[in-house]
């Protein structure tokens, strides 16, 4: 079983084995409250992966009974605004396909990516993969 850290702790893992096989540029990953891009100094896209925990709950009746948490990764391909998408679709399409639809992030288990335009910010605007996900924390 594991906890909230250790399933944060394997995202991250995977997302920068799959950045160290990126190569068309030095490429920079945005955590949850780490690593934050500076928008105003950042010349090339840039990558946002955030975690959220959105649910949880019993997963039998047992005098220790399993406790399931459930969330939604958040990938977002950042480009800069008025540049076009295309940019922001290739990296996209390079990370999503190993996160999503699989059990290779243990402890976490993934569905399937719902997409959806990230609204510009800052200069900023980009394409985004949402992944829900899964995984049990105690037994």
């Amino acid at each position: 079983m594991a906890t909230i850290e250790q399933a944060r702790l394997a995202l991250t893992t995977k997302v920068e084995a799959l950045k160290a096989l990126w190569t068309t540029y030095s490429l920079v990953v945005e955590y949850n409250n780490t690593v934050i891009v500076n928008t105003a100094t950042q010349t090339t896209p840039f990558l946002r992966v955030n975690m959220t925990l959105i649910d949880g709950y019993q997963t039998d009746l047992g005098s220790n009974p399993g406790h399931r948490i459930m969330g939604m990764i958040a990938v977002e391909a950042m480009v800069k605004e008025g540049s076009g998408t295309a940019q922001a679709n290739k990296l996209l399409e390079f990370f999503y396909p190993h996160l999503h639809m699989t059990d290779s992030i243990p402890p976490l288990r993934t569905y399937a990516a719902s997409f959806a335009t990230v609204k510009p910010s800052e200069g900023w605007a980009g394409q985004g993969a949402y992944i829900p996900f899964w995984f049990d924390s105690r037994p």
